[in-house]
């Protein structure tokens, strides 16, 4: 199975804005868009409208069409188990 991964806004805008800056390091940017047009990234629709700012940010999410998803009840619960594993008693 293919790995895939899933972004939220505070990846895409620390990344852009002081992690990978896109003056500094272009190709990580190139790789990210190659990753999203395979299908190995995607984010929620949520992200592209949570992000504001900055506008070169957005501009470049406004390309990269194929990365942003509904998400479905299924995809919801998914996530919810990755998040909160359930709980054991040591105990027992």
């Amino acid at each position: 199975m293919a790995r895939l991964f899933c972004f939220d806004t505070s990846t895409l805008v620390h990344g852009w804005v002081e992690a990978y800056a896109p003056t500094s390091v272009p190709t990580f940017w190139e790789r990210l868009a190659s990753e999203i047009d395979s299908g190995s990234i995607i984010a929620p629709e949520e992200v592209r409208q949570e992000v504001t700012h900055p506008d070169a940010l957005k501009a470049w999410l406004r390309n990269q069409r194929t990365m942003f998803r509904e998400l479905s009840e299924e995809m919801q619960q998914d996530l919810r188990s990755a998040i909160d594993p359930p709980v054991y008693d040591a105990a027992r």
